[in-house]
């Protein structure tokens, strides 16, 4: 399998709020929205003394009768930028990708977006 990461925008918010409101658009549209990792989580377990604010959190975006589409949300308490796994194998759903860009307020877009591969 060939995935690479690409960056779709930036919300100036943190990765938590971001999640919810990704999950509620998306939701609303008929998707299915499954968390299958969460860095908070995973790190609880362990008992440290390192402390961090960063967060990362992989989203997987499933329609009614299509494959699924991943997102990695990576951010802190200030922003989050949202990346979509491109995984060579699998067709991207552009449908969602428009339904995110355009019904985020806030997004910012990346500067040299690449063009989504399909």
């Amino acid at each position: 399998m060939n995935a690479s990461n690409q960056l779709l925008f930036v919300l100036q918010k943190d990765c938590a709020s971001a999640e919810l409101e990704i999950s509620k658009v998306l939701k609303s549209e008929g998707y299915v929205v499954i968390k299958s990792f969460d860095l908070h989580s995973a790190i609880n377990g362990h008992k440290n003394s390192f402390s961090c604010n960063c967060q990362m959190v992989v989203l997987m975006i499933y329609p009614l009768n299509a494959s699924s589409t991943t997102l990695i949300l990576d951010g802190d308490e200030y922003e989050t930028a949202v990346f979509l796994i491109n995984d060579f194998g699998n067709q991207v759903d552009s449908k969602a990708i428009g339904i995110l860009t355009h019904q985020i307020p806030g997004t910012l877009l990346a500067i040299n977006p690449l063009p989504l591969l399909t």
